[in-house]
């Protein structure tokens, strides 16, 4: 795959991401955050599954992956974590603020992943622009953070959050970049669909066994609650595809600047019933400062 061409899919995949994690905020919201997340990776196992065969034409092989090391299936449970904790966030602090604290938290631990070419990732050593460009995501987020207190939401004005919820989307960043990390290393192994099959499998069969009674599903469920975990298997699939071409960090980096535009666009219009916060100078400059931030850590 070209350069040109990865970086546009990943970006297609942070633009689209926005649109998705508002949506997957409002299905929480009926639902809540861990009966959304089994709808989510139930939804995409299966259709992982119907890609595995369809694209890969194979059978989902679980002894292939029992042979593999134990850290790459590890990811699925880290990641049922971090989808529940994400669908619950972003309701609180809003899409952009979200989205630029997952990324962020991504982009400094994959710095870290690459530099010391872990889980056989290519090796990329840190520099000084890249060092720049973290930084510059730090100052970004942290001014969004201080702006929040001027949102207004779709049935009243609310307070600020409190810190911890934007640390903890930091966090859900962190795991991400790990996550993503040990799992391009099964998917180099077993093909795109099914590590990606591999990567939300164990949340959908953990929620499941926790949460027995289905009756919310069945009385709260829209037809449209099942696209995000349909996205979902596409872009695990494209960003486990280009990881190898450009990296762990460019591929972070370029579906941010994407998810930032994006984001910007979904708070300012309240999607789906979301936090609604407006677009005012000081939300343009924090943007600015995210953007620049990924584009100095590229050069």
């Amino acid at each position: 795959m070209s350069l040109v061409l990865a970086l546009v899919a990943v970006a297609a995949i942070g633009a689209s991401g926005s649109l998705v994690t508002a949506h997957n905020g409002a299905i929480g919201q009926r639902l809540g955050p861990w009966r959304a997340t089994r709808l989510f990776m139930t939804v995409g196992s299966v259709v992982g599954l119907a890609c595995v065969v369809a694209v890969e034409r194979v059978a989902f092989d679980l002894a292939l992956l029992a042979g593999l090391p134990a850290y790459a299936l590890l990811p699925g449970v880290l990641n049922t974590v971090m989808v529940a904790s994400i669908i619950r966030l972003v309701r609180v602090i809003g899409t952009l603020q979200m989205m630029a604290s997952v990324f962020t938290g991504s982009v400094c631990v994959g710095l870290v992943l690459d530099h010391i070419g872990a889980f056989d990732l290519p090796t990329i050593a840190v520099s000084g622009p890249r060092l720049m460009g973290a930084a510059c995501l730090v100052v970004g987020v942290t001014l969004l953070a201080l702006r929040l207190g001027r949102r207004t939401a779709p049935r009243a004005v609310r307070p600020a959050p409190p810190a911890w919820a934007v640390l903890a989307a930091l966090a859900c960043g962190a795991v991400d970049a790990a996550a993503v990390a040990m799992n391009t290393t099964l998917a180099a192994a077993t093909g795109p669909f099914t590590a990606t099959v591999a990567f939300l499998l164990p949340g959908a069969l953990l929620m499941s066994i926790a949460l027995r009674d289905r009756s919310v599903e069945r009385a709260a469920m829209r037809p449209s609650d099942l696209v995000p975990g349909v996205w979902n298997v596409a872009a695990l699939a494209v960003a486990l595809a280009v990881i190898p071409t450009v990296g762990l960090h460019l591929a972070n980096a370029s579906r941010f600047a994407a998810a930032i535009a994006a984001g910007t666009v979904v708070d300012h219009l309240g999607t789906f019933g979301g936090v609604r916060i407006q677009v005012d100078g000081p939300r343009l400059v924090a943007a600015a400062l995210l953007v620049a931030g990924v584009v100095v850590s590229l050069l």
